[in-house]
Order: C-alpha cells, then sequence, then structure tokens
C-alpha cells in the first residue's frame, strides 16, 4: 500500500511546507484552467508514475542494487510535479512574475525544475528525484492528451465515483417506505426514489436560472418557461 500512502507522508515540516507552497501556487492555476474535478487525480496517478519509475529504477539499473534494499521514496513531490506539468504544457505561455527574476514562462519554470532532477541523479537522493520525473512525465502527458480532449485521467476518476456511489449507498440504505405524496408520478415512490426526482427537478430549475443569469430570460426555450412556471406554483 505504500505505493499510495508515500505521497501523503513527509519527513520534515521543511519538506511539507515546500510541497504545500508549490501545490497552493500551482494547484490554482490548474484550477483556473483546467476541471477542478481533476485535480486530485492528477495528484494521485502523478504520485503512482513518480513511485513506478523509482521501483523500475532501482530494480533494473546497477548502480542502485547496493542501495535498493535500503532506500525509500517520500513525499508529495511527484505529485506536484505532475500538477505543475500540467499546467505549464496545457498552458505554456502563462507568465510568473517572479521577485528579483521578473515575469517567467510557466513551461520554462517547468523544465528548469526538471533539468535540476536531472543533473541531481548523482546525489544521495536519486530515488527521490526520479520519482519527481515519473510525476512530471504524467503532468506532460496529461496536458498533451487534455488539448486533444483525451482525459487520461477519466479511468481513475471512473473508479473513485464508482466507489464513492458504494459507499454512499450502503451508509444511506435503510429500510423502504411507500409513501403517497399526491399526482400519479410520486405515488408509490420509496423516500430514494423520491428524494433523487426532487434533485434531479431542483437541478433543471438552477440550471434555467443559471441561463436567465447568464442571456436573460428571453434566452429560455418554450419548455424551460413553462417548466420555470410550474416550479413557482408548486
Amino acid at each position: 500500500w505504500t505505493i499510495f500512502t508515500y505521497m501523503f507522508v513527509h519527513e520534515g515540516f521543511l519538506h511539507l511546507l515546500f510541497n504545500v507552497l508549490w501545490l497552493f501556487w500551482f494547484g490554482k492555476l490548474f484550477e483556473d484552467y483546467l476541471p477542478k474535478a481533476r485535480l486530485s487525480a492528477v495528484y494521485v496517478l502523478g504520485g503512482l508514475t513518480g513511485a513506478a519509475l523509482y521501483i523500475l529504477a532501482y530494480n533494473i539499473f546497477p548502480a542502485f542494487q547496493a542501495v535498493k534494499y535500503e532506500s525509500i521514496a517520500i513525499g508529495a513531490s511527484a505529485s506536484v510535479m505532475a500538477i505543475v506539468f500540467s499546467v505549464a504544457f496545457y498552458n505554456p505561455n502563462y507568465k510568473l512574475h517572479l521577485f528579483l527574476v521578473g515575469p517567467v514562462k510557466l513551461v520554462h519554470i517547468a523544465l528548469i525544475t526538471v533539468a535540476i532532477d536531472v543533473l541531481s541523479l548523482g546525489s544521495g537522493n536519486a530515488g527521490g528525484h526520479i520519482a519527481h520525473l515519473g510525476g512530471a512525465l504524467y503532468g506532460y502527458l496529461f496536458a498533451v492528451n487534455f488539448k486533444k480532449d483525451v482525459d487520461i485521467s477519466s479511468f481513475f476518476v471512473g473508479i473513485i465515483d464508482g466507489f464513492s456511489n458504494l459507499v454512499s449507498r450502503i451508509f444511506s440504505s435503510k429500510p423502504k417506505m411507500k409513501v403517497h405524496r399526491g399526482g400519479n408520478a410520486a405515488r408509490n415512490m420509496d423516500d430514494r426514489q423520491y428524494n433523487a426526482s426532487k434533485k434531479a427537478d431542483q437541478d433543471r430549475i438552477n440550471k434555467i436560472l443559471d441561463k436567465i443569469s447568464n442571456s436573460g430570460y428571453d434566452s429560455l426555450s418554450k419548455e424551460e418557461k413553462e417548466i420555470l412556471f410550474k416550479s413557482g406554483n408548486r
């Protein structure tokens, strides 16, 4: 399980602080340009890719044979690198104004960080830098594919959604009761079905209200006006 948990653990305050700051800065940029719901997916999948590259490198390259049973990976850096690279390659010309440096393109910041990791592979933290490269690779692949309307995180998101729905059903399960709420459509519904129907109706009303807010009442179709009128008379 440590291939998953390692990306949520840090060895000290400064290690945690720098990762949190990078996650905050680039996470905000991610949410400005990419779907917010994909942020956690890129974080986890970037971390898993970093862990996979780390394990692969330490089991293939002879240089790591003497230390592979003692080496450990720990920290969110690979996951954060995935977010940095996804933003940088989705919107490469966006500029950050750095103190004492001036405006620098996101893609240049990303490339500098990965260059530092490559040059640091001979240091005592080679495993960490390899994991960073794995996270960066996933972030790059996510961005270039998302530009082509291909979401390589969708499988993971689908698994999480399915698991969440299953847990929700388990913990919200209760004996069904027949309720009569008036009207043929609502008659003989149990509580869960009735609540789901009411939520769907409310979601539809909210979309119509958003449309009015953005484009005015005249932009509504005849059907949407009828739905809004009926909801006002309930």
